[in-house]
């Protein structure tokens, strides 16, 4: 269920985003006879989707532990940018309306990165358990048996080192894969230090 949910997020959200981008355009395209109609057809869409977005997010945010920085910036940014825009759409605010969408394009980006500055963590030269926190504690936890958002009990893995290798460059399920961002001898590294926490 719970990788179930952060796919509906993410859909809703991008979702939220091009429609949010789609008005913000009509608006300062002064084209506000299209603004309103489309406006006017979309308003249960809209609430459905700030609620969808709330509702999983929520959802994420308990289920996801001890949220880090990061998250925590993006919901409080999320929980201002939602009525920002709604009144610069529905004011005819253009600085409200481009202000909201650049802050919900940066929340995108600080979650696709998990960072407030868009750089994703150089795991390259880290140490191996740096590595795993920066990168395996939010679903695995520092244990390896929290199982968020599916994420598989590292504890009763029965993979051998070369399949947990595997699993850590190319991803499975909802896990991706760290192919690029970490070199097949960290990713071997890694499963290594998984190994450590099998009972």
């Amino acid at each position: 269920m719970d990788t179930g949910m952060l796919h509906l997020h993410t859909t809703v959200v991008i979702v939220f985003l091009l429609s949010l981008a789609f008005k913000t355009v009509l608006l300062l395209a002064n084209n506000t006879t299209l603004l309103d109609t489309v406006r006017a057809k979309t308003k249960v869409l809209e609430m459905i989707l700030g609620t969808l977005i709330l509702v999983t997010g929520g959802y994420l945010l308990f289920k996801g532990g001890h949220p880090a920085t990061w998250l925590m910036v993006k919901v409080a940014i999320v929980l201002v940018m939602i009525p920002m825009a709604i009144v610069g759409l529905k004011k005819g605010n253009k600085a409200l309306a481009v202000i909201s969408l650049l802050g919900f394009v940066y929340v995108y980006g600080v979650a696709e990165t998990r960072s407030l500055t868009f750089k994703k963590q150089d795991t390259a030269a880290s140490p191996v358990a740096e590595i795993y926190t920066a990168q395996c504690v939010r679903c695995h936890g520092e244990s390896g048996d929290a199982g968020q958002f599916g994420a598989k009990n590292l504890k009763e893995s029965t993979l051998s080192r070369e399949e947990t290798a595997q699993i850590i460059l190319n991803g499975k399920g909802a896990m991706p894969g760290f192919n690029g961002a970490i070199s097949p001898e960290k990713a071997n590294e890694l499963a290594d230090y998984i190994a450590t926490l099998k009972k």
